[in-house]
């Protein structure tokens, strides 16, 4: 058995991040949140390893949206199939999906 990894979520109201943690549940996966990217930063500098971070970002039909990135992510040269972008509408199978594909779970 790996060890358990961890993801954090940026989200200020927490709708999201309540979603993921029911999605997960039951995975090797701690759910992680934080009020902003600031926040993120602070707590990550605080000698903590985060596998996963969904950042919000805004969708095409500008809908609130959440980027699933590694840390050792490059964005100069992400690929269009190597983002994952899951919204708030998100099923719980396309929030485990995505999670599961990004920590090779």
């Amino acid at each position: 058995m790996g060890h358990m990894k961890t993801i954090m979520i940026i989200d200020g109201q927490h709708r999201f991040t309540n979603q993921i943690k029911h999605s997960l549940e039951g995975e090797d996966v701690t759910v992680l949140s934080a009020e902003t990217n600031r926040d993120a930063l602070r707590y990550v500098t605080s000698d903590c390893s985060v596998d996963l971070f969904l950042v919000p970002t805004e969708s095409i039909n500008h809908k609130k949206g959440f980027l699933a990135c590694k840390s050792t992510d490059s964005f100069t040269q992400l690929n269009h199939e190597d983002v994952h972008l899951l919204s708030e509408e998100s099923s719980s199978e396309e929030v485990k999906t995505v999670v599961k594909k990004n920590l090779s779970l």
